[in-house]
């Protein structure tokens, strides 16, 4: 029987996979988080490995939304292609134990925040959601919570 390190070997994982105790774990995509799915593991030895992403506020979590802060923010500095420096705002980073987020801050946050409490609602106002649908997908937002949104109408 061959030990993880060959299997890991021959294996190359995609992008935010890993392997619990010889699974290869996959994040979840934008339709199932849509359709209300978590991602949870099974048992195994602690890990100090932590995945990355960096997403908008539509592409988060359903269950992590309630850990935004939107008072707390960090600026991150790169080098774009042009070697030009550029400056982006994120909301401080949110963990759930498998993945940590990094939230860019935009300016249609505030739409988002009112269509996710809309969709979320237990009585929803198809009338809202429409027009705060209609609204950010002129600015071409995408995620989970536009597919959830969308079905709704």
């Amino acid at each position: 029987m061959e030990n993880l390190e060959n299997v890991v070997e021959k294996r190359k994982l995609g992008f935010g996979q890993f392997y619990v105790n010889d699974v290869v774990i996959s994040p979840l995509n934008q339709e199932e988080l849509a359709d209300g799915w978590r991602l949870v593991l099974p048992r195994s030895k602690p890990s100090n490995k932590q995945h990355m992403f960096n997403v908008q506020l539509s592409q988060l979590p359903e269950h992590l939304w309630r850990h935004v802060n939107t008072d707390r923010t960090y600026k991150s500095e790169r080098v774009n292609s042009n070697d030009e420096q550029e400056s982006e705002t994120y909301y401080m980073p949110i963990s759930d134990g498998i993945y940590t987020y990094n939230v860019k801050v935009t300016e249609y946050d505030n739409l988002l925040f009112e269509l996710f409490n809309l969709v979320t609602s237990k009585h929803p106002n198809v009338e809202q959601i429409r027009t705060a649908v209609e609204n950010l997908e002129q600015l071409r937002v995408k995620g989970w919570l536009m597919i959830r949104a969308r079905r709704l109408l």
